[in-house]
């Protein structure tokens, strides 16, 4: 009983581990995949479009406008009752609930992006303004030390080109500074420069997020019924090149959003968003009387927060109770809602 209920704590902790487990390959995509996909890139089969920083701005700024009207439109429901009796706990957890279905972040711009038939090409310039000085939660990768982005026909590719000494200070959140910087990372099968990157992710507290000189990864959206309810699902699945540090080195293969379809709790008035992210190994070195486990693990992650300007978080005072922003941009009461989908579970499978 006593080891049992060691283990269940262990497991409780989060991401613990005593080292990076070998590659995987058994669901990692074909290489056949990606070089026609790459060819279709580089013989015009696939139109290619260079992806500026007016651009960039662009869609962050649509993102940014149906968040603000969102919460004007809650907030004017809010007050008129119909949460509950305006300033009640109960009417902020509803309005708040509500938001939280409908908030726009990272991954639907690229999900809007990765399902478009044209190819983007991007580089560190024309994403470090967007990303670093103008809207804060645009996502949870490195813009700098980037030589080249490609996203689209349901996939994306990073490469980045760090030097040895190479180190950036920024603001994921605004005012707490983030350190990426170049490191070499002893993997199972050799010792690799890789770029680091402190990632604040919540209840999760800060993640360092590694990255290997080419990041990518396949995409897609599902929308399905699981247990009455409709909802759509962001999947990014057979990740390369990524690996999260938190109590040892783990190789993260897929990452999983979900909430209401169309934004809006279901008929029963279920609201039903998380996120997860997948890790084909991870090994629990526990003490000499317990044994050690190697599993495929699912664990829930940080809900995406919102995409908003930096400018509009400054203004944090004026902004309904209910909605929970706050001065670094982050969101208080910012957890998921409901079970996590069943079919994630066929998805991510525990091999």
């Amino acid at each position: 009983m006593r080891r049992a209920a060691f283990a269940v704590l262990l497991l409780g902790l989060g991401l613990i581990a005593g080292r990076a487990g070998a590659p995987d390959t058994a669901g990692a995509p074909a290489e056949r995949a990606w070089r026609r996909w790459e060819a279709a890139i580089r013989d015009g089969t696939a139109r290619l479009e260079r992806w500026r920083e007016p651009q960039v701005d662009s869609i962050a700024r649509a993102l940014v406008d149906g968040n603000l009207g969102a919460v004007a439109e809650i907030d004017s429901l809010y007050r008129a009752g119909a949460y509950g009796p305006p300033g009640s706990e109960a009417a902020r957890a509803a309005a708040h609930g509500v938001f939280k279905c409908r908030a726009r972040g990272p991954f639907d711009y690229i999900a809007e992006l990765a399902a478009d038939s044209v190819v983007r090409q991007s580089e560190e310039r024309e994403l470090r303004r967007p990303f670093e000085e103008t809207f804060a939660n645009m996502g949870a990768f490195p813009v700098v030390a980037l030589a080249r982005v490609w996203i689209g026909r349901d996939r994306f590719r990073v490469d980045y080109d760090a030097p040895a000494d190479f180190q950036h200070i920024s603001e994921m959140m605004i005012g707490v500074r983030s350190v990426t910087r170049a490191e070499v990372v002893s993997l199972s099968e050799a010792d690799r420069r890789m770029l680091r990157m402190a990632y604040p992710a919540g209840a999760h507290g800060v993640l360092e997020l590694l990255f290997d000189s080419t990041y990518r990864g396949v995409l897609e959206r599902r929308t399905v019924v699981d247990r009455g309810d409709t909802l759509d699902l962001v999947i990014v699945r057979d990740v390369e090149g990524l690996y999260v540090r938190k109590w040892g080195l783990h190789r993260l293969e897929g990452v999983a959003t979900w909430r209401n379809h169309a934004g809006r709790p279901s008929a029963s008035g279920h609201l039903r968003v998380g996120a997860a992210a997948y890790f084909p190994h991870i090994e629990l070195r526990l003490p000499w009387f317990l044994p050690d486990l190697g599993l495929a693990d699912l664990r829930d992650f940080h809900v995406p927060r919102p995409i908003w300007e930096r400018r509009f978080v400054e203004q944090v005072e004026g902004q309904p109770a209910w909605l929970g922003l706050q001065p670094t941009g982050g969101m208080a009461g910012w957890e998921a809602e409901g079970p996590r989908p069943r079919v994630l579970e066929d998805i991510f499978p525990d091999f």
